[in-house]
């Protein structure tokens, strides 16, 4: 029965993995969340969402990209930065990040919404409440609705890149007012307003490692153990 049950989970993850790329945009970010539920779903799901999500996601072609930019500031990327790379450095559910130089020389780290993304977010969150209310009727014990709400919150918030700028610069000041013998050691890149929109977020580019990648913050000359410790104060702090 064991085995049999982890089968069913399997091909059925590896099934909600398939239509969450072929979707994309909240769908991937849903498939991410159920990732980190450990506690809640099945590990099959969690395993195959976390392995498959949390690194790899679609990129938009420089063509798209354009296409934003366009909408956002009226001028190709081309135009509006001195160099700008096409090619990205990183992708997510919701945009994907490109190192570009402004024309006084500054190197910096430019996020792009995937186009057309909050044309559909409405659309695509009332499809995935069919589906989770349809199949909180049918197994009654399965009830996710409290995904959706949440997803119904913070998914607006997410598409305003001017929400995640605010934050950038209140995240700092409120270290400094609350905890200021920690706010020397936290940092945040500066943002540059006037590149900036809601579906374009321009920022001070920095180098750095993952706060899991123990390899890369040793070559960085930094003491992994400082770094947990700090990550336990800023948490507590919080």
């Amino acid at each position: 029965m064991a085995k049999v049950k982890h089968e069913v989970h399997l091909r059925s993850a590896q099934k909600l993995q398939e239509l969450c790329f072929k979707n994309g945009g909240i769908y991937i970010k849903l498939g991410q969340h159920i990732g980190q539920l450990d506690y809640l779903v099945p590990e099959e799901y969690v395993h195959t969402m976390r392995e498959s999500m949390l690194n790899k996601c679609p990129v938009s072609s420089y063509e798209q990209v354009c296409e934003v930019f366009k909408k956002e500031v009226g001028e190709t990327p081309d135009k509006v930065f001195a160099e700008f790379d096409p090619v990205p450095i990183a992708s997510a559910s919701l945009a994907q990040v490109h190192v570009a130089r402004t024309h006084s020389g500054e190197k910096v780290a430019v996020k792009v919404q995937h186009s057309h993304l909050t044309d559909s977010a409405a659309a695509d969150t009332a499809a995935v409440g069919v589906i989770v209310n349809t199949l909180h009727r049918i197994f009654p014990s399965f009830d996710y609705r409290w995904l959706l709400d949440e997803m119904s919150e913070s998914l607006p918030k997410e598409l305003d890149f001017m929400v995640e700028a605010k934050n950038n610069e209140k995240c700092l000041e409120n270290f400094r007012k609350i905890s200021p013998h920690i706010a020397e050691y936290v940092y945040a890149p500066t943002i540059y307003w006037n590149l900036s929109s809601s579906k374009l977020l321009t920022m001070e580019f920095m180098d750095g490692a993952q706060v899991n990648d123990v390899a890369k913050i040793k070559k960085l000359g930094i003491q992994p153990y400082e770094v947990s410790k700090l990550v336990s104060c800023l948490t507590f702090d919080l």
